[in-house]
């Protein structure tokens, strides 16, 4: 992958990683809010628009994967590399995480539970994505031959296809499985593997593409919110929120094709970290603001928005410097 592109798709997963972040931080006056307040209605627009983040970092992964495809490709190299910079940070922090709620007596004794956390990811909400990620790159072998020998309508169309049914489906676990990401996959596959025809055909429907995507949002927005304030529910509700969810990402990538802002493209080593610790500063600050005796949830909302973003970042940062540093010797 050369520079250029580095530049781009690292600024597009730092922005995901800071819409992670932004979801879980917004969950309190999500669940506290009057649902038919003025004030619930300006922050579930943002916290809903942007929760197409799981599809963005499984889109990404597969295009990382196929932008660097080799004809010589090391399966077991490429898995205990997965293993070393995602899964095992990912155990470490999910022990983190047991020993934090133990010592605050959130949980009771979760340590028999450790191998449940880590298969399901569920010790702190964002951590399944792990999971599902993990499906994929174990995966590899399948995925490398079925995108080079069919045409991208037919694996896209096969995959939307699975990707819809399974959300369908009422199975345990459902978006811990990786068939319900797999159009996003598929869809990254391709994207990575014909990368600069990619970007062309962005290029080429950008003005379609952002009408879909303003349509899309409003329709998906505006039956998400009536769900969500008055209860009445949608047929369509999960296709529509598919339809905006690719959409935005090909948007965004488009975007980012033209320009990767520098603050993005800074803080991109950080993401990773941001990710696994930005849960444990929520909770964190949440104790501090009930130790003062702050209530009121307009103030905790910005007080935990500059806090968890700045401590999550500067953990980030600092990890990335010293990771770094230990690499290059």
């Amino acid at each position: 992958m050369n520079r250029e592109k580095r530049r781009e798709i690292y600024a597009f997963n730092a922005l995901l990683f800071l819409l992670a972040a932004f979801i879980h931080v917004s969950s309190e006056p999500i669940q506290q809010l009057n649902r038919q307040s003025a004030q619930f209605m300006l922050i579930v627009i943002p916290w809903h628009l942007a929760s197409f983040v799981t599809q963005g970092f499984v889109f990404l992964s597969g295009l990382k994967l196929f932008l660097n495809d080799r004809d010589a490709f090391n399966y077991p190299r490429f898995i205990w590399r997965r293993f070393l910079k995602i899964y095992l940070p990912y155990v470490l922090w999910t022990a983190g995480y047991c020993l934090y709620f133990w010592q605050r007596g959130i949980y009771g004794p979760i340590w028999p539970d450790f191998g449940k956390y880590l298969l399901l990811g569920n010790i702190v909400s964002p951590f399944y994505f792990i999971v599902v990620i993990m499906q994929f790159y174990l995966l590899t072998p399948m995925w490398r031959p079925a995108v080079k020998k069919l045409p991208p309508a037919a694996g896209i169309g096969l995959a939307i296809a699975v990707t819809l049914i399974m959300k369908r489906l009422p199975i345990p676990y459902n978006d811990r499985l990786f068939t319900t990401y797999l159009f996003y996959w598929i869809m990254g596959c391709y994207a990575g593997r014909r990368y600069e025809g990619f970007k062309t055909l962005l290029s080429k429907r950008a003005a379609p593409l952002f009408v879909c995507v303003v349509s899309a949002a409003a329709a998906d927005m505006f039956l998400k919110y009536r769900l969500m304030a008055w209860g009445l529910n949608a047929p369509c509700l999960e296709e529509l929120h598919t339809l905006y969810g690719a959409a935005m990402i090909l948007v965004l990538a488009y975007c980012f094709s033209l320009r990767a802002p520098r603050p993005l493209q800074k803080i991109s080593g950080a993401g990773f970290t941001v990710f696994l610790s930005h849960v444990l500063f929520i909770n964190i600050i949440n104790e501090r603001l009930d130790f003062y005796g702050i209530t009121k949830i307009s103030v905790r909302f910005g007080v935990r928005l500059v806090f968890v973003y700045a401590l999550s970042l500067l953990l980030g940062l600092l990890w990335n410097r010293i990771s770094t540093r230990v690499e290059l010797r």
